[in-house]
């Protein structure tokens, strides 16, 4: 639950998850301190968590970080979160390329979600088209 009337500052810190919690909840958190937590957890390469900050500041550049980041890893969770946003676009293209760095790195599973992504929606079989009418 947000909490009202507590104050944040940026401390130069990697918060513990119960202030980082408080913080990406908080009503009225200021953009630019969550902004300035998500480029501190990029540096410490602690993705998942700058994502929530980002998200938190709807930082399009620092998501494009993260976006970036996520292609190059075959990271397929931090592309999906950034496209379920709706902040920052995700093209066909990039789960492409994000199957491209997972056969790179040997994973199999993960180069077939992202090339079952960047075919886009699921097309129906002839075998179903024969039974509509």
């Amino acid at each position: 639950m947000a909490r009202k009337g507590k104050s944040f500052r940026f401390q130069g810190r990697l918060l513990g998850p119960m202030e980082k919690r408080d913080l990406i909840n908080a009503d009225g958190a200021d953009p630019e301190l969550l902004r300035a937590y998500g480029e501190l957890y990029l540096k410490a390469e602690r993705y998942a968590d700058a994502l929530d900050f980002l998200l938190a500041a709807r930082d399009a550049d620092g998501l494009a970080k993260v976006k970036a980041r996520a292609i190059e890893a075959a990271d397929n969770f931090l592309l999906h979160r950034i496209e379920g946003s709706g902040l920052l676009a995700v093209t066909p293209d990039d789960w492409q390329a994000l199957a491209n760095s997972a056969d790179r790195l040997g994973k199999a599973i993960v180069a077939d979600i992202a090339r079952s992504r960047a075919d886009g929606p699921a097309r129906s079989s002839p075998a179903s088209d024969a039974h509509e009418t």
